[in-house]
């Protein structure tokens, strides 16, 4: 079980790790086996191969805060 905001994970970059945060509180059901044989696709195509896990989310979960992929994109252009 994930918390939506708390910790959830950690990626290994070359220079750093990074600390993941849940998107929503639920329940994973699935992890991504391809990115756990080649990290890299994390990196390569994080909005298709390199997809993590799947959420069952928490009954009482909404996502109406969370970002579209050209809302993420757009985000992360400016930081």
């Amino acid at each position: 079980t994930i918390v939506a905001g708390e910790p959830c994970g950690l990626l290994w970059t070359s220079t750093a790790a990074v600390t993941l945060h849940a998107p929503i509180s639920g329940l994973v059901t699935i992890g991504n086996a391809a990115v756990s044989a080649d990290p890299d696709l994390v990196r390569l195509d994080p909005l298709g191969a390199g997809w993590l896990f799947a959420v069952l989310p928490a009954t009482d979960t909404t996502i109406d805060d969370l970002l579209t992929p050209a809302q993420y994109l757009a985000r992360s252009a400016t930081t």
